[in-house]
């Protein structure tokens, strides 16, 4: 069954969760009935932790795998298919009833972590503006982004970044790649050896990325003749950005890397 999570919030104990938006999400033992791997979820956030007062829904996306925190109590969910809505969603709808409950009456607020039908879910995520036509229907409990606003967000991030190395290599030393070049997205030539460069863009307010075994395998091999640059935080619409380089190896000192999927095949 769906459910809630709330975060960014200040708590009624004072307690600081070590969330991190599009990574992972800490919750109390309590909880631990309904936090599991492959629930859909909607990120919440209450009236404490919102800037004008208003509760709202801003996010959605998948429990991933759910671990041990280092704190006493408290377990750690990763969280996948994250997707931030472009506007907050209100608790409540124009006719004055909730989106959890379909009706005037409210639910318990004070619950970190609560379940939802899955109609309350179908309201929620129905009530994001949707984009272009051509974008691919939702399905409850996940929003995708459309290939227009993807492939933009990935125009933005490496545009940022041959910026970047323009200003430290020299324009004519930085040369973009072409689209699915593999390994890398921006090639710099330098007198030593060349420089490989990776680009990441995300619209998450935190520098979470996703790398696919063949780009971290070419991040080893090229050791410190790679880098890897993720832009986010992204507005494309206010053309603003936050962003972080790393020079190579991705080493757990600089990176905090995970593998989210395999690749299978059935044995016939």
């Amino acid at each position: 069954m769906p459910i809630v999570l709330a975060t960014g919030a200040p708590t009624a104990s004072g307690h600081a969760y070590n969330d991190v938006l599009g990574k992972q999400y800490e919750f109390p033992l309590q909880y631990r009935t309904l936090v599991k791997p492959g629930e859909s979820f909607v990120y919440y956030r209450g009236r404490r932790g919102s800037e004008d007062g208003r509760p709202v829904y801003f996010g959605s996306g998948v429990v991933g795998a759910v671990r041990a925190s280092s704190r006493t109590g408290q377990l750690i969910a990763e969280v996948h298919d994250v997707e931030l809505f472009d506007e907050p969603v209100p608790a409540k709808a124009l006719d004055g009833t909730y989106l959890e409950t379909g009706s005037d009456r409210g639910t318990n607020w004070t619950s970190g972590v609560r379940r939802i039908s899955d109609d309350a879910l179908a309201r929620i995520v129905g009530s994001v503006e949707e984009p272009a036509p051509t974008t691919p229907p939702r399905s409850p409990g996940r929003t995708f982004a459309s290939p227009e606003h993807a492939s933009a967000l990935e125009r933005y991030s490496v545009k940022v970044a041959l910026g970047l190395l323009a200003d430290e290599f020299g324009a004519a030393a930085v040369r973009e790649m072409p689209p699915g070049n593999p390994g890398f997205d921006i090639l710099v030539d330098r007198a030593d050896a060349d420089l490989h460069v990776e680009v990441k863009g995300t619209i998450l307010p935190d520098p979470v990325f996703h790398l696919s075994e063949g780009q971290r395998q070419h991040a080893a091999s090229r050791d410190a003749d790679f880098r890897l640059i993720v832009v986010y935080g992204v507005s494309l619409a206010q053309g603003t950005h936050q962003v972080v380089a790393l020079a190579g190896p991705l080493d757990s000192a600089k990176v905090d890397l995970q593998a989210e999927a395999w690749t299978g095949r059935v044995l016939l």
